[in-house]
């Protein structure tokens, strides 16, 4: 799960800056107000994994701060 991905995010751009991580296999987005909730299934390239592993709470995305939670 990512949150707070600005609503004024194309899915374009969502995609795009999720490919930068590496691939994505699934994803639902859920807007809420002003922030999107995006629910991804995506294998982590090596630097994203581990940074995950590390500081599971948050990361950047597309240039922008977002919260990041493993999916139950």
């Amino acid at each position: 799960m990512i949150y707070d991905i600005p609503t004024s995010w194309s899915s374009t751009k969502l995609t795009e800056a999720l490919s930068e991580w590496e691939r994505i296999l699934n994803i639902s987005i859920k807007t809420q107000h002003k922030y999107n909730t995006v629910r991804v299934d995506i294998i982590l390239n090596p630097t994203k994994d581990t940074e995950f592993v590390l500081q599971p709470w948050c990361t950047q995305l597309g240039g922008i701060w977002v919260r990041w939670y493993p999916k139950e």
